[in-house]
């Protein structure tokens, strides 16, 4: 498979919700850019990925959760690739601040989802 982003990647083990048709299950966000994700499917029935969905992370640092539009680029064994295609500018700062401070940290991340 190719790589279709054009920013780079953080690796990372982010547990996250995703919400689709009234449905809302836990994933797990492998690596993540400022374009998209690398989610594996862990709750979530096999074959019940939808094309669009929404997404709720909290990053570290920030104590609300961040909320972003996606859509399903791939689906592969249990890994979903994403395109990130709606979030408020307030969240895409966050996650661009983050995304540049784990960069020059160069480390890998774990985050875990805070649900209210």
């Amino acid at each position: 498979m190719s790589d279709q982003r054009q920013s780079p990647r953080v690796r990372c083990e982010v547990m996250l919700n995703k919400s689709s048709d009234g449905h809302t299950h836990i994933c797990l966000a492998s690596n993540i850019s400022l374009g998209g994700m690398r989610l594996r499917k862990l709750a979530d029935p096999l074959h019940d990925f939808q094309d669009y969905v929404r997404l709720e992370f909290q990053l570290p640092g920030h104590n609300r959760p961040i909320w972003i539009g996606a859509k399903k680029v791939y689906e592969q064994d249990d890994y979903v690739g994403l395109n990130f295609v709606y979030f408020r500018a307030q969240a895409f700062n966050h996650l661009r601040q983050w995304l540049l401070e784990a960069q020059e940290q160069d480390i890998d991340h774990m985050v875990e989802l805070k649900v209210a």
